[in-house]
């Protein structure tokens, strides 16, 4: 392999493939530490992979020689940063890597191309969701907080973003078993889309990896049996399916709400922010909410660290004028940061008994800015005594 590249541009494209690559760990091992350069029609291409995430990008060459290379990524990433961002000639021979310059020379050892995992992009004629990448960002941000962390193994759908398309709709899902973020998007917002309908599992880590290439600019998305295709410019980033069932949101959402509790989001979260430093030492992280007829009463206690309290007034006069809940505060910080309006409304779905509550909460935006598509939010308070 022989060929002729800009290195500023191929650094940037190393900088995006390399979140595909296992660079630390029992696994961080040839070929998956590891990056391919392919040179082939007039472009180079870089392509990591860790098996369940691969991503590819590509950058325009003059190409003198086909060919593939397969060299660490870290080792040529350490390289390129020692050279200026100007042309370079790559040349690959049969146990190492030549990258030089008019003033500058590198070598480094490679490894045999074989070796990497083949990957095919089996997409279908036409993508199936076509998304401004903004759009997409801000969606899966309001959504892949109420996922378990990817430590969590013992329930592999929650740890994931479910995409659903429908004939009328996309819906980007996830839940923990105790929040659930739901954001559909009408496919009159899409600026292409095929009349396929099909849903797909898909670890969180890899979803917020594709939010961060996606950023200003279109992605199309092309869903195939054991993986989703997502292309962004000169990248493209394959995720493999993850096998399971995502739970029946229908079950839990469009229940009617008993009553609702209207507080301005700003100080809600303020006031929950002044009782985390206490609340972090709970198990449960917990702060017990006292609603009392037109006012709010926040507190956490820790055996060491004491009991502090807060008052909020509400916004309207609650129907109900007696009763105490209790949230996982850094749960419920997620769920208030993900909303834009000035105004949070929290819907109950029952009447409290004997003055507790301990169903489920919808959480609804006033007036949110995000008009595009609809959200819907619930969480599950912690068990709780007067």
């Amino acid at each position: 392999m022989k060929t002729r590249v800009i290195a500023k541009s191929l650094k940037q494209s190393l900088a995006v493939v390399k979140a595909a690559a296992v660079t630390t760990g029992k696994e961080a091992t040839v070929p998956l530490n590891c990056v391919m350069l392919s040179a082939v029609n007039n472009k180079l291409i870089l392509k990591c992979t860790n098996l369940e995430l691969t991503i590819l990008s590509t950058v325009e060459a003059e190409v003198f020689e086909q060919g593939d290379v397969l060299v660490k990524v870290e080792s040529l990433e350490k390289l390129l940063k020692t050279m200026k961002d100007t042309d370079i000639t790559i040349t690959g021979k049969e146990d190492s890597l030549i990258i030089e310059n008019e003033s500058q020379s590198r070598n480094m050892q490679t490894y045999d191309p074989e070796i990497f995992p083949k990957t095919e992009t089996d997409e279908g004629p036409l993508p199936d969701i076509v998304i401004q990448g903004t759009l997409l960002t801000q969606i899966l941000d309001k959504t892949v907080y109420a996922a378990r962390p990817p430590s969590d193994i013992t329930r592999p759908e929650f740890n994931c973003i479910h995409l659903e398309k429908t004939s009328n709709t996309v819906v980007f899902a996830a839940t923990d078993g105790i929040r659930l973020a739901r954001n559909t998007l009408p496919v009159t917002e899409l600026s292409s889309k095929s009349d396929r309908c099909f849903e797909g599992l898909y670890k969180v880590q890899h979803i917020k990896t594709l939010g961060k290439i996606a950023k200003g600019t279109f992605v199309s998305f092309y869903d195939t049996e054991d993986r989703g295709i997502f292309r962004v410019d000169n990248h493209e980033i394959i995720i493999r399916k993850v096998i399971g069932r995502f739970p029946d949101t229908a079950k839990v959402l469009g229940k009617e709400s008993e009553f609702d509790l209207k507080i301005n989001t700003k100080a809600f979260i303020n006031t929950l922010k002044t009782l985390l430093p206490i609340a972090k030492h709970h198990q449960f992280k917990k702060v017990k909410f006292e609603v009392n007829i037109d006012r709010l009463i926040l507190s956490s206690q820790q055996f060491e660290l004491g009991e502090a309290s807060e008052i909020i007034p509400l916004a309207e006069e609650a129907r109900e004028c007696n009763f105490i809940t209790a949230f996982n505060v850094e749960y419920l910080l997620q769920i208030l940061n993900s909303i834009e309006s000035k105004d949070v409304r929290l819907l109950f779905t029952n009447i409290p008994q004997d003055g507790l509550y301990n169903d489920m909460i919808y959480v609804e935006s006033v007036d949110d800015k995000c008009s595009s598509y609809e959200m819907d939010i619930l969480i599950m308070p912690l068990r709780t005594k007067k």
